[in-house]
């Protein structure tokens, strides 16, 4: 365990240096933040002055390389529009996007795992057809489309919950309905079709032949044999939330980390951009690791050595 864990470690700083790498030449190629920070009247000297200031008269790859010796003390810049370590910002936002990702999770994964195993104990029933249709529908449904529409009808006609803002539960609830609405398709399908391979296995009819109560059988037996590529497939959608989110976080107005970086992006902020892409990517590492070891948990076979 403990070299899988160093080999990971050391994943990790490659993963940060690549990435940081890409981000900083696209931002480079992007355009001239000078243009957006100073008024279109500043004279040249007012923009030469600016760019020395802030380090950008010189060639990206001196840059780049001033970053890194920076990055390697935890300092990842400073904003150029809210002066303040663009680390910090990005932290002060992760709270928010965590809360965000996290409810969407726990409200996709409640939901999904009992509507998956009946549907998958009673194929070709009208409640297995329900499913499956509801399914497809959240699968072809566009995330915004899908704010958008809960806005108008719980927000605009009935006026039951808040269109923006972060604070009660009211203001997650239809975020967090957006953002669940694939997630609880894609892991009903996921887990149908998990269950069905399952169900028609062996020992399954062992365990029944024994006299064991279906509950135990489909529930203990059944579904543990099915969690693997439920919890591969489940990392990989919560790190696709934190890094992808932005789009709704913009919808609801919600002040997470997707919605700091589009102000970044318009104003080619740099420190705050790079300073996003890393700390997603950390998170993207921690769950994916989070991931390898609860295999070992849910199939005993499985060891890192």
């Amino acid at each position: 365990m403990t070299r899988f864990l160093l080999n990971r470690l050391a994943q990790m700083l490659g993963v940060f240096l690549v990435i940081s790498l890409v981000i900083f030449m696209l931002l480079v190629m992007t355009g001239d933040p000078i243009e957006l920070l100073l008024p279109p009247a500043s004279g040249i000297d007012q923009i030469e002055a600016m760019r020395r200031q802030l380090g950008l008269d010189q060639p990206w790859y001196v840059q780049y390389g001033k970053f890194l010796r920076s990055a390697l003390r935890g300092d990842l810049g400073t904003s150029f529009y809210f002066h303040e370590p663009a680390i910090r910002l990005v932290l002060q936002r992760l709270p928010a996007s965590l809360e965000l990702v996290v409810w969407t999770m726990i409200v996709s994964t409640v939901v999904a795992i009992p509507l998956g195993v009946i549907a998958a104990s009673r194929p070709h029933s009208w409640f297995d057809r329900a499913v499956l249709i509801g399914s497809l529908v959240g699968i072809s449904a566009p995330t915004f489309w899908i704010g958008i529409v809960l806005i108008a009808l719980f927000v605009v006609a009935l006026n039951v919950f808040p269109s923006s803002g972060r604070g009660s539960w009211e203001h997650l609830v239809l975020p967090v309905t957006t953002l669940a609405f694939y997630r609880l398709a894609l892991f009903v399908r996921l887990i149908r079709a998990g269950m069905l391979d399952v169900l028609s296995q062996d020992y399954i009819r062992t365990a029944r032949a024994k006299g064991l109560f279906e509950r135990m059988v489909v529930y203990r037996h059944a579904l543990k044999n099915t969690l693997i590529p439920f919890v591969t497939i489940g990392g990989i959608q919560m790190g696709g939330l934190i890094a992808f989110a932005i789009v709704t976080e913009k919808i609801f107005a919600w002040p997470g980390m997707g919605r700091l970086l589009l102000i970044s992006l318009e104003r080619l902020d740099y420190p705050v951009v790079v300073a996003y892409a890393i700390v997603t990517a950390a998170l993207f590492v921690v769950i994916n690791l989070t991931v390898d070891v609860l295999y070992a948990f849910i199939d005993p076979r499985i060891r890192y050595e």
